[in-house]
């Protein structure tokens, strides 16, 4: 579990997401649709894609 974490907190991928789902809203005002629709799209985009790595990762596992 703590690896796991670890990964994920030196991943590329993940400070890009978070920086994807920040900036809208420190750019655009907290209140504002549009900021907050960016910021969303920025998350879930990151949960699926990540979501369909670990898929991936784990049929490999399985087929061996």
């Amino acid at each position: 579990m703590w690896s796991d974490i670890k990964d994920r907190l030196v991943s590329s991928k993940f400070w890009m997401a978070l920086a994807g789902a920040v900036v809208p809203l420190w750019l655009g005002s907290p209140d504002s649709t549009e900021a907050l629709i960016a910021s969303t799209t920025v998350v879930v985009s990151y949960i699926l894609g990540k979501s369909y790595q670990d898929s991936k990762d784990a049929s490999k596992i399985s087929a061996k």
